[in-house]
């Protein structure tokens, strides 16, 4: 067992090289992103490394070439394109089909505490200093915005949602590469920990370090839909939409899932214990099953029965 986290299969007769070469995480995965067509999921973890999973056989193949050499913070898959953003302060395009870094990268203005990818191609990291826009591999545009902590990108690319350890969420329209304020949100009572638009943008989940968890209506108005969810006992990590824009899946330090309801807020559906230390990021696959990755180095499959 290397440090790196990956298991060789040595065989005596021939010394030469491995026989085999089993990858995987040594430390905690704190980014996931699912590719259901092809049943693959891509996993960072915290010492910077990406791997690809193919579900079907629980093997990974790590990314390779020059990439992060920091916590890796967000992934997601835009078509054939991994994008990530690391704690290096940069973001990367990797092509999946090579499974190899590019050479390039995007510089961001501090360290990145999220990314939100449109289907168009635009990227909007959010990092310590601001909100800064992405296309084609180039910063284009900037909003200056101090502990920028989580950002969100509605489905038709016309709403930004930028969340701070202020307790606020900036709400700004996008267009082209210029970022402009509409309104700002400030019922939670914690720093913003994560934003999420349903894939029907009716809806903006948020979530905060004081436990709670809001969705608001994605036509306007300052108050929330739903409220009253604190049902985790730390702060909210991850939330994660099912395509049924119904079920809200939501992920926590305290170790557990919760998938919540927006059409019946006061049931939920909880597991417990999921993943040793913290659960850091969720994922649907499918309408019924949750992929999520934790503290404990190690990502989980879940089938939902409703």
């Amino acid at each position: 067992m290397s440090l790196g986290g990956d298991l060789y299969l040595l065989d005596a007769k021939a010394p030469e090289k491995p026989r085999h070469v089993i990858h995987g995480h040594n430390k905690n995965i704190t980014a996931l992103s699912v590719a259901p067509a092809s049943n693959n999921i891509y996993t960072g973890s915290y010492d910077g490394v990406v791997n690809r999973w193919d579900l079907s056989t629980a093997t990974a193949t790590p990314v390779s070439g020059k990439g992060h050499t920091n916590a890796v913070v967000q992934l997601h898959l835009l078509g054939n394109d991994l994008i990530s953003v690391g704690m290096d302060d940069s973001l990367r395009v990797t092509p999946t089909g090579t499974l190899q870094y590019a050479a390039d990268k995007v510089a961001t203005d501090g360290q990145p505490s999220d990314v939100a990818v449109g289907k168009s191609g635009v990227s909007i990291v959010g990092t310590v200093n601001g909100v800064q826009v992405v296309r084609g591999g180039k910063v284009v545009g900037n909003v200056k915005l101090p502990d920028v902590t989580a950002v969100a990108l509605s489905t038709d690319e016309n709403t930004v949602a930028v969340g701070t350890k202020a307790m606020k969420i900036h709400l700004y329209s996008l267009s082209g590469s210029t970022l402009t304020q509409k309104s700002v949100l400030s019922a939670h009572r914690g720093a913003i920990t994560r934003l999420a638009y349903s894939a029907d943008s009716q809806y903006l989940a948020s979530a905060d370090t004081n436990r709670e968890i809001l969705v608001w209506p994605s036509s306007g108005g300052d108050q929330p839909k739903v409220s009253g969810w604190v049902f985790h006992a730390a702060r909210v990590n991850d939330l994660a939409w099912s395509p049924d824009n119904i079920h809200l899946a939501s992920v926590s330090l305290d170790q557990s899932i919760i998938i919540w309801n927006v059409n019946d807020i006061s049931t939920r559906i909880q597991q417990k214990q999921a993943h040793v230390g913290g659960v850091n990021a969720v994922r649907w696959l499918d309408a019924n099953t949750l992929v999520t990755v934790g503290q404990d180095s190690s990502a989980k499959t879940w089938a939902v029965k409703f």
